[in-house]
């Protein structure tokens, strides 16, 4: 073939502009083991408060002197045996052959036994009934959760006692968690001789979590607020600030019996690295009135980094305390929302239900 000076020209011109490519070297592709990326995760599930009126103690009653509160749990078990851990407010007391409701709370054990039984780990004591019982119900209380195998933290029969146990640690898959549990008061009554209840006490406060350095997340249950007030408070929200500064990363609210907002603090990546859940509202009371006849239950998720830093996920659930007929007497029994459907309810029963998952759901403040 001949060329002319057109020809060449125009080949020169390609090859300047790299119109005519050279093959690329070959990168050799690397795969790092999963390990490398995998998470260390671990999920605890909160519940608001566990209470016991006197119509609540008589629909468990099934014989002379039988009681069974299972019925009341059985639809929380797809939430429950989803998590690592349960923890919930234990607001009564465990009392002896003579059973009260408000406003001394003393409950027959089988109140506590379906707890765990249907997958309770972890019951927080310190709140203004823990003393309904006087000296002999608090150390009854832990005693009966003792035998039952149930974590607990917030009371204690002595100041040995309290010593050795003021911080619950517990620990799944390289994870260590501290719990601290806290309550604003005991109803004016005084704490027994000799019985220990932790108080709100910032000095006292403090020293736990620094106590906690330990543990890889700290969490602090606490019974404060206003009751029946759907927004926290100026005094929650200063706590709150300081005990995370104290270096608390999730703090749990109870006692208002409504569910109030929570913060999540999120770092410059999106990564949430702490909450402040202000109350969760109620678990299972008998109250009835709108925003108190059901709560919220948050499922916490912890996840640890390759880095070693962790963050945290939340999956907010609501329940609704559904009180019916059977057997010519009231029963009682927790509907969380995804319940939805499975129990035959009137027109009026379905509205209430839907109403309170609207009214509990969590409504959240991003920092």
């Amino acid at each position: 073939m001949r060329f002319n000076f057109l020809h060449i020209f125009l080949l020169c011109f390609c090859l300047l502009l790299g119109c005519v490519k050279q093959e690329p070297p070959k990168k050799e592709l690397v795969v790092p083991d999963i390990e490398d990326f995998q998470l260390s995760q671990i999920s605890i599930v909160f519940a608001g408060d566990y209470m016991q009126h006197a119509p609540q103690l008589d629909g468990a009653l099934y014989g002379s002197g039988i009681y069974d509160f299972v019925p009341t749990l059985r639809y929380m078990d797809s939430l429950w045996s989803s998590a690592d851990f349960v923890a919930v407010n234990f607001e009564t007391t465990i009392g002896s052959g003579e059973y009260t409701g408000y406003p001394t709370f003393k409950s027959p054990v089988e109140c506590m036994s379906a707890l765990k039984e249907c997958g309770v780990d972890i019951i927080f004591t310190a709140n203004n009934h823990c003393c309904d019982g006087g000296g002999r119900g608090l150390a009854r209380t832990i005693e009966c959760a003792d035998s039952l195998g149930l974590m607990h933290v917030g009371t204690y029969r002595d100041s040995a006692e309290y010593e050795q146990n003021r911080v619950l640690f517990v620990e799944k898959s390289g994870i260590k968690v501290a719990l601290l549990n806290y309550t604003y008061g005991t109803n004016g009554i005084r704490v027994p001789k000799g019985r220990v209840v932790s108080l709100i006490d910032t000095v006292k406060i403090k020293e736990d979590l620094a106590l906690a350095e330990s543990a890889d997340v700290k969490i602090v249950s606490i019974h404060w607020g206003w009751e029946y007030n759907r927004g926290e408070n100026s005094e929650q929200r200063l706590l709150a600030a300081r005990m995370r500064e104290w270096g608390a990363d999730i703090v749990v609210g109870s006692h208002p019996h409504v569910v109030q907002p929570a913060e999540l603090y999120m770092d410059s990546e999106g990564y949430v690295t702490g909450a402040v859940f202000y109350s969760l509202g109620n678990f299972i009371s008998n109250q009835r009135q709108q925003y108190r006849d059901g709560g919220v239950c948050v499922k916490l998720y912890i996840n640890k980094g390759i880095d070693g830093e962790f963050f945290y996920g939340v999956e907010s659930v609501p329940v609704w305390v559904h009180k019916y007929i059977d057997a010519d007497k009231y029963r009682y029994q927790l509907l969380p929302e995804y319940a939805r459907g499975k129990v035959s309810m009137s027109a009026y029963e379905s509205y209430l239900f839907e109403r309170s998952m609207a009214d509990n759901e969590l409504h959240i403040k991003i920092f």
